[in-house]
């Protein structure tokens, strides 16, 4: 039982207990068969939530513009090799969310991993600005490694300038 129906259950339990002249085999029945039916779709539910990438699916199923679940759909899809799809999902999530930091980051992750030079370059400086637009107090905090692979790329691609 969830713990914010203790309270309620207790008042339940409660008034129940004063009604010692009435009969509660019905009542007792139709609490039996309610438990029995929520448990029903209790396990009917549980179906959706075994793995992860079927709970981000089922999640996007009903909230198509969960930022959140494009992402972390996107990592599944990029851990699985699928780079296309998981590009179209973070583009998704960033399209959802503008805003959205791990998204964009990892857009730049997947175009430098792709030798997208110029796409990487692209994404990372869209990262700099959803970061800028930031209060300062919850700006990330980026590693120099993200910095430093945007910057090897554009130094390949022949962009000095974007590379310092």
């Amino acid at each position: 039982m969830y713990l914010a129906l203790l309270g309620p259950a207790l008042i339940v339990a409660w008034g129940l207990s004063q009604l010692s002249h009435v009969n509660v085999q019905p009542a007792a029945w139709a609490t039996g068969a309610i438990l029995l039916v929520l448990a029903a779709l209790s396990f009917h539910q549980l179906s959706y939530w075994q793995e992860e990438e079927a709970t981000l699916h089922r999640t996007l199923a009903i909230n198509p513009n969960s930022d959140l679940a494009l992402n972390n759909l996107g990592q599944v899809y990029a851990r699985k090799g699928d780079l296309a799809e998981a590009e179209r999902l973070f583009k998704a999530a960033v399209a959802s969310n503008p805003d959205f930091i791990a998204a964009h980051v990892n857009l730049v992750v997947l175009y430098k991993s792709t030798s997208r030079p110029d796409d990487a370059i692209h994404a990372f400086y869209e990262l700099k600005r959803a970061n800028d637009l930031l209060p300062p107090e919850t700006r990330a905090d980026f590693s120099d490694d993200i910095f430093f692979k945007a910057g090897q790329g554009a130094a390949r691609s022949g962009h000095f300038a974007d590379a310092a």
